[in-house]
């Protein structure tokens, strides 16, 4: 199963280790799921580790570097969303352009699309509850 994670899934799962967004990590590498990622979602997360949160760079750099190397990494497609942020329309895009099936984010206008075509738009906790527990 393709999925694509929201910047503030990861930043959830770092902020709170033994929380929700860490056990969706978790599952993916006991590989429950295929991470679609793009450079687009490594440099807003870099960004927000880094200049927002003040980690150290070169331990996010390689924490990304792993994330790199070991998710499908896509261009975004460009995409056209009325009422959704631009720093959103890369995440919609990276979901279209590595077929994935799901995005999973906290993002309440994301969650408020349900759907971005065929790409059901899903909480952590639905995702998990429906996903990961019953794998």
């Amino acid at each position: 199963m393709l999925v694509v994670l929201d910047t503030n899934i990861f930043v959830s799962a770092l902020a709170t280790p033994t929380g929700l967004c860490a056990k969706i990590l978790d599952a993916w590498r006991r590989n429950s799921f295929t991470l679609v990622i793009s450079q687009y979602i490594l440099d807003e997360l870099s960004r927000i580790l880094v200049k927002k949160i003040g980690l150290d760079a070169e331990f996010v750099y390689a924490q990304l570097h792993v994330l790199h190397e070991l998710a499908f990494v896509v261009e975004p497609a460009l995409v056209f969303v009325d009422g959704i942020a631009d720093n959103d329309l890369p995440i919609l895009g990276t979901a279209l352009s590595g077929s994935a099936k799901i995005i999973v984010t906290g993002d309440g206008v994301l969650l408020a699309l349900k759907q971005y075509q065929s790409i059901q738009v899903i909480s952590p906790k639905i995702f998990f509850e429906k996903y990961i527990t019953s794998a």
